[in-house]
């Protein structure tokens, strides 16, 4: 009685089984894939979706190098409020309710551009975030709901050109904008 999803797995692999063949990609691949997966997350926050739940096993990848994420079309209706029996009605109850939708949806769009850079630097480094598996909850220990801080060291498989690292940093940064 649990809800799931199932996804058709013909068209390649999840991220994390990729990086379990080919491990310590090097940064070009990475910055390959999170571009691909951030381009998909900009067309589904345009249409006011949300994935909700970014992680390296919900991104597939074909052996061409494509990325795709899996699942996104469930999670549509997630954070979205619901308006309440006693409120106002009326154009000020409609605008309320629009205004409130379009908060959801603009912080639904913030976990997720936040889960990418999270997943950008779990890729970089080639060990996970905090060492935190689960994305969610290692977005959860970061500022302002928690105090870690995420910075990339300055040893990594592979050397992180200096404007990749700023851009990885400031990803995962504490300011939220």
């Amino acid at each position: 009685n649990w809800p799931y999803v199932a996804v058709e797995r013909s068209k390649g692999v999840t991220l994390t089984e990729w990086l379990a063949l080919h491990p310590k990609p090097s940064p070009v691949e990475v910055v390959g894939w999170v571009c691909q997966a951030l381009e998909a997350l900009a067309f589904a926050h345009e249409s006011g979706t949300a994935h909700h739940d970014l992680q390296l096993h919900s991104v597939m990848i074909n052996d061409a190098g494509r990325v795709q994420l899996m699942a996104l079309s469930t999670s549509s209706n997630q954070g979205t409020p619901v308006p309440t029996g006693g409120a106002k009605r009326g154009v000020d109850h409609a605008v309320l309710i629009e205004a409130d939708t379009l908060r959801a949806q603009r912080e639904a769009a913030e976990r997720d551009v936040l889960a990418c850079g999270l997943m950008l630097h779990a890729l970089l480094t080639g060990v996970p975030v905090l060492d935190e598996p689960d994305i969610s909850k290692a977005m959860l220990r970061l500022t302002p709901a928690g105090r870690d801080l995420v910075r990339l060291p300055w040893s990594t498989h592979h050397p992180i050109p200096e404007a990749l690292r700023a851009i990885a940093n400031r990803c995962t940064s504490s300011q939220e904008r």
